[in-house]
């Protein structure tokens, strides 16, 4: 785990509204809300949107809803064509970034997947399940996160 500046715990016990930008569409984030709630913040991510008609458009053509964290995913694999994000997801992210400046983001997967400027950023490396509830137990404050980046990175 990686944090990259922002508070020790960005979440607070009770309720914290969940944005995710999931570019692969089958990211399950069971094991991530299970440890936040044992640690009593009771999280759950909106409804899978369909793909936006618009930049700024979410579900339903409204703009996305604030959040208090993001989760963005992606994996890096072969035949995919590419190492980040699709245009698509890259848009909404920035989109729901615009719409939550101060919402941490989670990245579950490579770090180059934070836009530059974005903070609190908490990298996981995957979205396997120990990495899920290790950056649920960050998040709560019931952990720290002493890793660094590989590389440098703008900030």
């Amino acid at each position: 785990m990686t944090r990259l500046g922002g508070p020790a715990a960005p979440l607070r016990p009770g309720s914290a509204r969940v944005a995710v930008v999931d570019d692969d569409g089958d990211l399950d984030l069971a094991p991530f809300l299970a440890a936040l709630r044992g640690a009593g913040i009771a999280a759950a991510p909106p409804a899978a949107a369909p793909p936006m008609a618009a930049p700024d458009a979410g579900e339903g053509g409204a703009a996305p809803p604030k959040a208090d964290l993001i989760v963005v995913a992606s994996r890096v694999r072969a035949g995919k064509g590419r190492a980040g994000l699709s245009e698509a997801s890259a848009v909404r992210l920035r989109t729901v970034l615009a719409r939550s400046p101060a919402a941490p983001l989670l990245v579950l997967g490579a770090p180059w997947l934070a836009p530059p400027g974005t903070g609190p950023v908490l990298v996981a490396y995957g979205r396997q399940a120990p990495l899920q509830r290790a950056a649920a137990r960050v998040l709560a404050g019931q952990a720290s996160a002493p890793g660094r980046l590989p590389v440098a990175a703008a900030r």
